[in-house]
């Protein structure tokens, strides 16, 4: 993608806002695990994706530790086709994001995504419960009560 959007917190007002027009919403994301140190990483939040997701080789990277799945979960892209990496096969140990003053714990499923190595998906949205401007590309408001919910891998199949 070119020039994807970063957004921007500003403590004082309590939104996020971005300084570029793009197609999608990117914002930096400060993340932890007991098994990896402290890092710093580009999100895609994804209204559209079914579940939160991690790229494999960024996970490897970054120490945070895999599990593989009882039963694999297949997942469609937006034309229905099964995403090309496969099936989901691992989920992620328990990840604690923070954007802005905001945290909550994920268990990410693992997938081939190396341009988008972390991705907010509905579950993320639905807890948040964002108040997005869209013509002004900002999150305005973030409910701020979740911050120890822990959102968990799919259940069933979803979409990237």
């Amino acid at each position: 993608m070119d020039n994807p959007e970063h957004l921007e917190y500003t403590p004082s007002t309590g939104s996020i806002s971005s300084n570029q027009v793009s197609r999608v919403f990117m914002a930096q994301v400060q993340l932890s695990t007991s098994s990896c140190h402290r890092a710093i990483a580009s999100a895609l939040l994804d209204s559209g994706a079914n579940s939160c997701f991690m790229d494999r080789e960024f996970a490897v990277t970054q120490n945070i530790l895999l599990k593989n799945l009882p039963h694999p979960t297949s997942v469609t892209v937006i034309d229905g086709r099964p995403i090309a990496s496969g099936d989901i096969i691992q989920e992620t140990e328990p990840v604690r994001i923070v954007l802005g003053d905001l945290a909550c714990v994920i268990r990410f499923n693992v997938i081939h995504s190396p341009e988008h190595p972390i991705i907010l998906g509905l579950p993320w949205f639905e807890l948040h419960n964002p108040e997005i401007d869209w013509r002004k590309r900002t999150i305005n408001k973030l409910q701020r009560d979740h911050t120890s919910s822990t959102l968990g891998v799919l259940k069933s199949s979803a979409q990237p």
